[in-house]
């Protein structure tokens, strides 16, 4: 970020609101003929600038490019010749302040607003300001070298009454501005006349009073308002120590928050569960301010786990036990039933409960996650499958993660109560495990409640400390979700696996050829099967004694069958419309990378209004009766249809878009959107493979809050 665009930032995040002082730090200056006139010109310059855009604001128009170059011309040009002339300080560096003279001027424009007449008196006060100011430092370097406090204090006085009469009209963009403006165009001026008088002592600004250019703080001014690192780090020489650590909270609610499975549609759009802070460290080479790209590894406890953050460390063959080490979880204790916890060898010693097998501390991301579309339900635990490696940028935002999961997945009790339910009425991860499990492998034993899910009251809070019955996993999936602050995309290949139910063509997502059938996307993907290469989407014995073995036909598979695992894979389960052609068309009519089936299928399920948006209905009586709760909609796809890799019959892109968007830290805080594109295994259940679409892809946006720590 450029020093300009740190002072309007920081006083943007601080509200605009006042600062005590005065915006003009400098009292002397060396007396210089060239001096004087090089500041003289900087100042007239910016102002014109400023002017530009204050003309534009009034119009409602943007500056206009042949007024910005004129006033770029009063700089650049300039510059160079009063120093062919005079012999200077400092020479040679026009182009350098027209640059940073046409940053202020935009950055001006973007943090006063660009719509009304009150933003455009706004912005050319500040212009004059900067001239005023200038102005002053010209003549004291003209002349006895001391500035007039007087002439700054005139300048100081028309701006703020100016300010404060053009904020006497109600279309202000952002009132109350009238300090942060004083400061930051003080600073401006301030720095730009340091930087023709360097040997200046005045010129080392660290303790008078401002974040001035180039710092990321100052002790001395109100840390409250003007530090542009976080709260909780420390000001030294007017810089702070870069990040350690930083923590990423999801939220649910915003609506960049999206998960979609399947290629069926039916299960797109599916809720996720809140609460899930993840805590990563960063080994920054810096040791100040800027940390630029730092690598990033965890997942690492989070640092107020059971004090309002998810104890998210847990075992994992009982996700009830919270652990610091393997060892922990390597000594089995009964999980559920009356002697809950107490240490066993096997089930016999755990009445009404089992005896898990030993398990290792992981970390888990976020609490059981309900699940509920097309009349089936799951309730799915994610564990972190290792280490999550990656880099974040500490300026701009900007990360990119490895990450992989584990993800088990559960046969849900119901479709209104997918995982068992924590009646845990107190604070969410407060550490208190105030209720108790309504079903799963603890019923009826204390828990602390660990997240909720937006718009699904039906499904309760959910927590750890109650996890499903193990007899009830259907399955075991490994997911990648490697992800970034930026658009991730998945495109078919001529590598991708073929379509097994659909006639020709490619699909993005299958099974490998083995035992393991891991998700694939390609051959690359799989491991080695029968002494050969693996192969994405090819078949093998399912069962018997060769079972998980390559084969071609069923005569390769005694007692068993020659197939692969879960439903036929295709583009998407859209309807043929009645064209000639017969194309199954999924649109993206908003440009998003979101999908929609031109002709259908129309699925009906319940409003979120009805509080049971899980539902599917006939009739708004299947929605607890509400006029008009039972919805009818087109079914979303994948755009993985058509062009260049799919057989006649599918309409599409070839690609499969996931939206992520990095976020300018303020103080150390950003509203990342992180974005990963994965694929799917199916499930040892039918109806859930044949619902959701398994084997197929997966996308997942998370917007959530990220806040870095020293």
């Amino acid at each position: 970020m450029d020093v300009t665009r740190a002072i309007v930032v920081a006083g943007i995040a601080a509200g605009c609101l006042g600062h005590a002082g005065t915006a003009a730090a400098l009292t002397t200056l060396t007396v210089d003929k060239c001096l004087a006139s090089q500041i003289k010109i900087v100042g007239k310059g910016t102002a014109a600038l400023v002017d530009c855009y204050a003309k534009g604001a009034s119009t409602d128009l943007p500056a206009a490019a042949t007024c910005l170059g004129k006033a770029m011309s009063k700089i650049d040009p300039a510059l160079d010749k009063i120093e062919t002339k005079l012999a200077c300080i400092v020479e040679g560096s026009g182009a350098t302040r027209a640059s940073d003279a046409a940053a202020f001027a935009a950055e001006v424009d973007g943090a006063v607003g660009h719509a009304e007449k009150c933003d455009a008196a706004k912005t050319k006060l500040v212009g004059k300001y900067v001239a005023a100011v200038t102005g002053c430092y010209a003549k004291a370097s003209g002349k006895t070298g001391s500035v007039d406090p007087a002439c700054l204090g005139k300048a100081i006085t028309k701006l703020g009454d100016g300010i404060a009469k053009a904020e006497e009209r109600t279309d202000c963009t952002h009132p109350g501005q009238a300090a942060f403006l004083l400061n930051a165009a003080g600073a401006f001026a301030e720095a730009q006349t340091c930087a023709f008088d360097p040997s200046n002592p005045q010129c080392a600004t660290c303790g008078n009073g401002f974040s001035d250019p180039g710092e990321a703080c100052d002790a001395s001014a109100s840390a409250a308002l003007w530090n542009q690192c976080g709260a909780d780090f420390g000001c030294v020489a007017c810089n702070c120590a870069c990040p350690t650590t930083v923590v990423f909270s999801p939220d649910p609610t915003a609506p960049g928050t999206i998960l979609d499975r399947g290629w069926t549609g039916i299960a797109h759009r599916a809720p996720v569960v809140g609460n899930g802070d993840v805590t990563m460290q960063l080994a920054c080479t810096a040791t100040s301010r800027p940390c630029g790209v730092c690598p990033v590894s965890g997942p690492v406890p989070n640092p107020q786990a059971g004090s309002g953050q998810l104890d998210n460390r847990r075992c994992t063959t009982d996700a009830s036990k919270p652990c610091a080490a393997d060892a922990v979880c390597a000594a089995r204790t009964c999980l559920g039933g009356t002697n809950d916890g107490a240490a066993c060898a096997g089930d016999s010693a755990c009445p009404g409960g089992a005896c898990p097998v030993a398990g290792t501390c992981d970390f888990y991301f976020g609490s059981a996650q309900p699940l509920a579309a097309g009349g089936v339900a799951t309730c799915v635990l994610h564990q972190f499958a290792g280490a999550v490696t990656g880099t974040v940028n500490v300026e701009s935002g900007e990360a990119s993660t490895t990450a992989l999961l584990t993800s088990r997945v559960y046969a849900g009790i119901a479709i209104d109560h997918p995982c068992p339910r924590c009646t845990d009425a107190g604070g969410i991860n407060d550490g208190a495990r105030g209720g108790t499990c309504d079903g799963g492998a603890r019923v009826g034993l204390p828990c602390d409640a660990n997240g909720t899910v937006p718009g699904r009251p039906d499904f309760g809070r959910t927590s750890l400390d109650c996890p499903p019955i193990p007899g009830a996993l259907l399955t075991t999936l490994p997911i990648d979700l490697s992800n970034a602050t930026d658009t991730v995309v998945k495109t078919l290949t001529v590598d991708s696996p073929n379509c097994s139910g659909a006639l020709g063509g490619r699909c993005l997502c299958d099974t490998c050829n083995n035992a393991g059938a891991e998700p694939c996307a390609a051959n690359t993907d799989c491991p080695p099967s029968g002494g050969n290469p693996g192969v994405c989407g090819g078949r093998r014995c399912l069962g018997g004694p060769n079972d998980g073995a390559p084969c071609a036909g069923n005569s390769a598979c005694p007692a068993s069958i020659c197939s692969r695992l879960g439903e036929p894979t295709k583009p998407s389960s859209c309807i043929e419309d009645y064209t000639p052609d017969g194309m199954a068309t999924c649109l993206d009519e908003n440009g998003d990378g979101q999908g929609k089936c031109a002709e259908g299928p129309i699925d009906q399920t319940c409003s979120l209004g009805s509080g049971h948006a899980q539902r599917v209905c006939l009739m708004d009586a299947d929605c607890g009766g509400g006029a008009g709760s039972c919805e009818s909609a087109v079914r979303r796809c994948f755009l993985t249809g058509g062009g260049t890799f799919q057989g006649s019959g599918y309409e599409g892109t070839d690609t499969l878009v996931a939206a992520g968007m990095a976020d300018l830290p303020v103080r150390d805080a950003s509203a990342p959107t992180i974005a990963s594109v994965f694929c799917v295994g199916p499930t040892s259940s039918a109806a859930v493979n044949n619902v959701v679409g398994l084997p197929g892809p997966g996308r997942l946006t998370i917007q959530g809050h990220a806040a870095a720590h020293p």
